[in-house]
């Protein structure tokens, strides 16, 4: 049996289908992975094929435009959410034929959100399809849609929660329309006018599959049953990864440091984010390994006594060396912080990112968010030493983290797709 696995996203969206893919190798299956052109000795690591989908367009990396850091293009809230979905819909267009090719052949197809054509293909192909996200986006009473989650972090009322989603969908479909409707006037599908897809969609779907923990963010009693939250699909080192000589002596030479990084997020001023961590590292007189390929970050500690600039390094490995992750909330990097049982202190710039700083805020694991645009060393400072020292974020973070890796999220979800799709003979 064939299965596609659609990865459209950043690295966040791309390692639990990894993951997923080599669970379901060694269950029988034959699996390729479609995602976009930087993950691709990423596929081919885990022992998966590789589709190409294009290039990972350097326009949506979120930058940051102003000294005091102001938002450019959080790509979150109502304007970001527009801007995002006018631009997007125009890359997919030229690179259908891809979409195609990489759903040609399967017997089933899993897809991530940005993936808008899949289900179409997958409709057109008499396929089983599946949805699989990292953040929850099934309409539902119980949170806000997490692109919507305001500066503050609060929580929304009913009437703000419902609107998130249905502003959410409105901008999505209306946006995307003419790409799709092109799409399936190509596949030979029937015309669906803008308001008829969603609806269209949800009853194409095999399912709709959420990699993440219940523990973490608990499965809403109003959702359907056809929606199910399976916990963490983990991506953990490939088994002949080293770190360098550095870096092991580095956390030899004394207590555990605090890990900087923040993922893919992109900064117009790097020398000044450099400044002011640099300053609020001194603040706290901690030493710091910095993950980041940012310009200007090299200069922090040209000795590399006190700090250790890296270009990147396994969480999975690196964060339970660590005493606080500082991170900007990404899910995939949230979820190996709650993992590894460190607490963690998040600078959200974009996305659904303030929905992880608000959820690890209160499942009691590090404190507030700090909004990127509110950066200071003091306030940095403050917050990273709030989480090396509350002993009810370190406990609460290591509860978390022993319970998260007792769990099986990517054996949950191959039981799923088995038992949906009738491709998998046993996990």
């Amino acid at each position: 049996m064939k299965l596609s696995l659609i990865a459209v996203g950043s690295r966040g969206d791309v390692q639990p289908y990894l993951a997923l893919g080599r669970r379901l190798v060694r269950a029988g299956l034959s699996v390729r992975v479609a995602a976009l052109d930087p993950f691709a000795d990423d596929v081919r690591a885990a022992g998966l094929t590789f589709a190409y989908l294009g290039a990972f367009p350097e326009r949506f990396r979120a930058r940051r435009g102003s000294e005091r850091g102001g938002s450019s293009a959080s790509f979150s809230g109502v304007p970001g959410r527009a801007l995002f979905w006018a631009v997007f819909p125009t890359l997919i267009a030229p690179v259908e034929e891809r979409f195609i090719a990489a759903c040609e052949g399967a017997d089933a197809v899993l897809f991530t959100r940005l993936a808008l054509p899949v289900p179409h293909i997958a409709e057109s192909l008499k396929i089983p399809c599946i949805a699989a996200f990292p953040v929850p986006h099934t309409p539902t009473n119980a949170f806000e849609n997490p692109l919507y989650v305001p500066r503050d972090g609060r929580a929304a009322g009913a009437l703000r929660t419902r609107w998130s989603y249905s502003c959410e969908s409105h901008l999505t479909h209306q946006l995307s329309y003419p790409v799709i409707a092109r799409l399936r006037r190509r596949l030979g599908l029937r015309a669906l006018l803008p308001h008829q897809i969603v609806a269209h969609r949800e009853r194409q779907l095999a399912g709709t599959i959420y990699a993440y923990s219940e523990r973490v963010v608990p499965r809403p009693c109003d959702w359907p049953e056809r929606v199910q939250v399976t916990g963490y699909w983990f991506l953990d080192a490939v088994e002949d990864w080293q770190p360098s000589r550095a870096l092991e002596e580095f956390l030899a030479a004394g207590s555990k440091p605090v890990c900087v990084g923040f993922g893919s997020m992109k900064s117009t001023r790097p020398e000044r984010v450099a400044r002011m961590l640099r300053g609020a590292l001194e603040r706290i007189r901690e030493r710091a390994v910095v993950l980041s390929g940012w310009g200007g970050m090299r200069e922090l500690d040209p000795t590399g006594r006190r700090i250790l600039v890296l270009p990147e390094a396994p969480h999975d490995w690196l964060y339970p060396r660590v005493g606080v992750a500082v991170h900007h909330g990404g899910a995939g990097t949230t979820a190996a912080a709650l993992r590894a049982g460190v607490p963690s202190v998040i600078v959200p710039h974009a996305f659904d990112q303030r929905f992880w700083g608000r959820r690890v805020r209160e499942l009691g694991c590090g404190p507030a968010a700090i909004e990127e645009r509110d950066l200071s060393a003091s306030r940095l400072g403050d917050a990273m030493r709030d989480a090396l020292d509350d002993e009810r974020h370190r406990g609460a973070a290591a509860r978390l983290g022993a319970a998260l890796r007792a769990e099986d999220g990517v054996g949950c979800a191959v039981s799923l797709i088995e038992q949906w799709t009738s491709c998998v003979a046993s996990a």
